[in-house]
């Protein structure tokens, strides 16, 4: 029969208890390796969405012309949803927080809702806003198209993709929209860059440091424990 591993063993020749911890070889892997997956099905994060280009339009009474801009949203990736439709396959996730800055006239922050959406089989990626009539409906904001975007899901860090088309579809539709600069409008965008960028949270980053040092102590005593 084999024998069974001790988890405790008292060190011969010593007046003073003094333990040291054996572990089995069979327990630390299986620590080890549910730590481990822990992390990786972990499916949150933060993430980062960036729209940044030139633009043309105005923000309050202030006008601006050819300006580089760029508009920030915070979000998580456990909020990502996709969005019921019989044709497309589309995900959605609303911010957290969205800022937008504009060379010569400055930065703020949304004051409505926004989020952002990909429609894979149109291969587009786009910034949305909550309409104020019809709390259940978003209106696109600026949308933009390349290939990359077909199989993106927003859960992951992608980017920068840069388009360099005039006029992206739906800016339009950017008027009027309530941030701390006033109300901010575009006539016209180009040369649009998208990246996002998620970050694992610290917990998780943690949670994987235990495990890898778990694995670590375990070989070191192996190596002193005496020879039976």
């Amino acid at each position: 029969m084999k024998p069974e591993i001790r988890f405790i063993a008292r060190q011969k020749g010593r007046k003073s208890l003094n333990l040291r911890i054996f572990v089995p070889a069979r327990l630390v892997v299986t620590i080890f390796s549910c730590l481990v997956l822990s992390v990786l099905s972990a499916n949150t994060a933060p993430i980062t969405f960036t729209f940044s280009g030139t633009g043309s339009g105005s923000a309050s009474a202030t006008t601006f012309t050819d300006s580089q801009f760029t508009i920030r949203l915070s979000a998580d990736t456990a909020n990502v949803v996709q969005v019921p439709d019989a044709s497309y396959t589309i995900f959605s996730v609303a911010g957290c927080t969205s800022t937008i800055d504009i060379g010569g006239v400055g930065a703020g922050d949304f004051l409505s809702g926004t989020g952002v959406f990909v429609n894979q089989e149109n291969n587009a990626v786009g910034l949305w806003r909550l309409s104020a009539e019809f709390p259940d409906l978003t209106i696109d904001l600026m949308d933009i198209y390349y290939p990359t975007f077909g199989g993106y899901d927003l859960r992951t860090s992608l980017g920068p993709v840069t388009v360099n088309d005039s006029d992206p579809t739906a800016i339009g539709q950017f008027r009027d929209i309530s941030t701390t600069l006033g109300l901010v409008s575009f006539t016209g965008a180009k040369d649009i860059t998208f990246t996002a960028v998620a970050v694992p949270e610290p917990s998780l980053l943690g949670l994987f440091a235990g495990a890898a040092l778990s694995l670590i102590v375990w070989r070191q005593q192996r190596r002193r424990a005496p020879a039976r």
